[in-house]
C-alpha cells in the first residue's frame, strides 16, 4: 500500500517463500488459520497488552520530515511546539505503519506493561462499545455461511 505496484512482486515472492518453509501447498489451506488466535469478542480485545508506538527524537528529523504524522490513519501522532513527534496512545492502534515509512528508524513499538493497564493506561471509556454486540470472529470456519444474526446467536451462547 504504501511503497506502491513495484512492491507486490516482491510480496508475492515472500508469500511463496512463507508458503514453502512452512508447507503450505495452496492459500486455501492457509486460510482461517489466525481466527483460532483472534479474540473471541472486544471484551477480550480491550484486556490484551496493547502496542503503541515510542519516538526517539535524536535520529528523528522532524520538523524536516513529518512522513509518520502523514501516514498515521488514526491522528496518533502530532507535532509539539518543541519541534519534536508526539504519541497520542490513546489513538495508536499499534498497526506499525509509522515505523515501517519512517526513513531514519526513530520509530520503534512499546508493549504496554500490566502496571500501566492497572493504571488506566488504554481505558476504553464505558459507552464507546456494548459488550458483545461486536465480534471478531467473521473469518471463523464455524461462523462462515452463518447471517450476523446466527452468529449473535452463537455467540451468546
Amino acid at each position: 500500500m504504501v511503497k506502491g505496484i513495484k512492491w507486490l512482486p516482491r510480496m508475492i515472492s515472500g508469500l511463496e517463500k512463507f508458503m514453502d518453509e512452512h508447507g503450505y501447498a495452496s492459500l486455501d489451506e492457509m486460510f482461517a488459520i489466525a481466527s483460532g488466535a483472534a479474540a473471541k469478542d472486544y471484551d477480550e480485545q480491550f484486556n490484551k497488552a496493547r502496542n503503541y508506538a515510542v519516538i526517539d527524537d535524536d535520529p528523528c528529523q522532524n520538523p524536516t520530515c513529518t512522513v509518520c504524522m502523514q501516514m498515521c490513519f488514526y491522528e496518533a501522532l502530532s507535532q509539539t511546539a518543541e519541534g519534536t513527534v508526539a504519541v497520542h496512545t490513546d489513538n495508536c492502534i499499534g498497526c506499525e505503519l509509522c515505523m515501517d515509512v519512517c526513513p531514519f528508524d526513530a520509530i520503534s513499538m512499546a508493549t504496554s506493561t500490566p502496571e500501566q493497564l492497572a493504571g488506566g493506561y488504554f481505558d476504553i471509556p464505558e459507552g464507546v462499545f456494548e459488550s458483545n454486540k461486536f465480534t471478531t470472529r467473521r473469518n471463523n470456519p464455524l461462523f462462515i455461511g452463518k447471517t450476523g444474526i446466527e452468529r449473535l446467536d452463537d455467540a451468546a451462547d
